[in-house]
């Protein structure tokens, strides 16, 4: 006799969370879950969904070990995802996941963490928010994904710190699978999501996201207010390994990275030695920007009046330099880094040319826009507002053009203010 069988997503569960508070996680049971026993559930139920309806969920169990590098099992501290799976929120205004048991107290822990499995999870239409990581090596306040492919959509990721610790908000690498015994890529993707006003404190780097040698994608989205004390206050981009097509992979479309800061403290006081790329730092790797605004963002120059690259550094202190990059309909403008200007690129960042088309970079002619070693090559229609080394040396490029741009982001239709 012959049964059918059913594919797994077929048979997956949906576990509804009934309860605001984080109670010691026993059964998920229907008239009583919380968010913490959804989710311990749907890591033994394959491809089940955890709907979460509009609520301020609050963390309140410490983790055992606080600084323990690895996220823990999710019965204490932060919540793990170690399943594929779906979490869907009613909207990122009104589904609230809090890693603060009080308005006014630290978080237990980073807020979440996504492991080991490669599996996708899909986390929809919830703010994640006030996750606190501390210890040397442990990353990513708002969220850590180590070894799985995650999107995150229609949500937000605002409000959380890493404290001498890499990655505000969010931190992408690959790990280990506990079950198949090897390296599992990660991979995240955001979506129509927002990563605002998070904090990597300490000589560490990345206020917003950090993709340590694995795949980033960022599509409709804004990366904005983020602090990093040291470097990188927006995005860090790292390839560590030589295959260019699965490590250190960066994608940006039509998004916008805005006002972020590198070079400040908790107290948003400028530190000693001042900052590093107030927008992306690029530390190797492949990358793809189509439609990206890159506005406001700033370098502080510190007590010793340093500062390097406002809007982007190409950084040579990654192992491996970047390997192709492509720029077409990308507006650099108004970032500060005192100096050095908008643009920096240092002696042996690039492997290859960076091609550039149709884009702007447009200063207040306090700083360069282009500073460096080595710049792009040019496909044509692009313009500088200076005549710093930009290489825009095509016949349809124009340099030492203002652009009369407004130096406030609006609503100029799409996705993101521009």
């Amino acid at each position: 006799m012959a049964f059918l069988s059913l594919p797994a997503t077929l048979l997956a569960s949906t576990y509804t969370v009934t309860r605001t508070d984080d109670p010691t996680p026993g059964t998920c049971l229907p008239d009583s879950c919380s968010l913490r026993e959804a989710i311990l559930a749907a890591n033994l139920d394959d491809g089940s969904t955890v709907e979460i309806p509009a609520g301020h969920y609050r963390l309140s169990i410490p983790r055992d070990d606080p600084d323990d590098i690895l996220p823990g099992d999710g019965t204490t501290g932060n919540l793990v995802l170690d399943a594929p799976m779906t979490l869907m929120g009613e909207g990122r205004d009104v589904t609230i996941i809090d890693a603060r048991p009080a308005e006014g107290m630290d978080g237990v822990d980073r807020t979440m963490a996504a492991t080991g499995r490669g599996n996708p999870i899909l986390i929809s239409g919830v703010t994640i928010t006030g996750g606190r990581k501390t210890g040397l090596f442990g990353g990513g306040g708002g969220m850590r994904i180590h070894g799985a492919e995650l999107t995150l959509q229609d949500s937000a990721v605002v409000d959380n710190d890493s404290i001498d610790a890499a990655a505000g908000g969010l931190y992408v690498s690959g790990g280990l699978n506990p079950d198949l015994g090897k390296f599992v890529d990660g991979h995240l993707i955001v979506q129509r999501s927002i990563v605002r006003g998070n904090r990597a404190l300490g000589l560490v780097q990345a206020g917003g996201i950090l993709n340590n040698d694995s795949k980033l994608t960022i599509v409709d989205s804004t990366i904005e207010e983020n602090i990093a004390e040291d470097h990188g206050g927006g995005i860090v981009n790292i390839a560590a390994s030589a295959d260019s097509d699965r490590f250190g992979v960066l994608t940006i479309t039509n998004s916008t990275i805005a006002n972020n800061h590198a070079g400040l403290d908790e107290n948003g006081a400028e530190t000693m030695f001042g900052g590093t790329a107030g927008g992306l730092e690029i530390q190797g790797g492949k990358l793809s920007f189509t439609n990206v605004t890159i506005v406001g963002n700033v370098a502080h120059p510190g007590q010793f009046g340093l500062a390097h690259g406002g809007g982007i550094v190409f950084s040579s202190r990654g192992p491996i330099p970047e390997t192709g990059a492509n720029f077409a309909n990308v507006t650099i403008a108004y970032n500060v880094g005192k100096g050095t200007g908008q643009v920096r690129i240092a002696s042996g960042a690039f492997a290859a040319a960076a091609s550039i088309a149709n884009s702007i970079i447009a200063g207040t002619g306090e700083s360069p826009n282009c500073s460096g070693n080595g710049f792009f090559q040019s496909e044509g229609g692009n313009l500088s507002s200076d005549l710093s080394e930009c290489d825009f040396t095509d016949p349809t490029d124009q340099n030492g053009v203002n652009p009369s741009l407004a130096m406030a982001l609006a609503d100029n239709g799409g996705p993101t203010q521009t």
